[in-house]
């Protein structure tokens, strides 16, 4: 019993002795490192400009065009039973193409089309009167936003999201205004 217990240790014990030995020959890698050694590699990695493979295929960054979008009245108090109309105003520094949607929180994962009913709180529709909107640079454009609120609906204040979303191939960019309505 006590042979196999022997050679196993002793297979072992040569592996790894062997291993270390080719690491050594080949010189490729270094098992140990001195205090200065550790401080070169800490230095250059922090120094170091990140160059990606010559086989990858990098993506440009999404140029972000900056958005103003701004609200009439960014809250609204409306009874059950009412309607209100109020404005949203969207300008840009370039010519761009956004959607319009509208959210509970800040993200576009989030989002749901305006005018999509089933996405609202019972008894709350929001309409625009368009929801993608083509700019010009420097040229502002005013949407119409009517919020009604039905028979059905909670007296309570809802906190959303109107947002501003320029989709490209490579991706989207958003910007988000909050919007209050308040069911007295």
């Amino acid at each position: 019993m006590k042979r196999p217990k022997f050679f196993i240790v002793s297979a072992f014990c040569i592996f790894f002795l062997s291993v270390i030995l080719v690491a050594f020959a080949t010189n490729e890698s270094k098992i140990f490192l001195e205090p200065s050694n550790v401080e070169d590699l800490v230095n250059q990695s922090h120094h170091q400009k990140f160059e990606p493979p010559e086989n990858v295929t990098v993506i440009p960054d999404l140029e972000i065009i900056p958005i103003s979008l701004t609200l009439k009245a960014r809250s609204v108090i409306v009874p059950i039973g009412a309607s209100i109309n109020t404005t949203v105003t969207i300008c840009s520094s370039k010519d761009t193409d956004l959607l319009l949607a509208i959210g509970s929180d800040n993200h576009t994962d989030d989002f749901i089309l305006i005018g999509s009913p089933s996405t609202l709180p019972d008894g709350i529709s929001i309409s625009l009167n368009q929801t993608r909107v083509s700019l010009k640079a420097a040229s502002p454009v005013t949407i119409n936003l009517e919020v009604s609120i039905e028979s059905n609906a909670t007296h309570n204040v809802y906190t959303l999201q109107i947002f501003a979303i320029r989709r490209t191939s490579h991706g989207s960019h958003s910007v988000s205004v909050p919007f209050q309505i308040i069911i007295p």
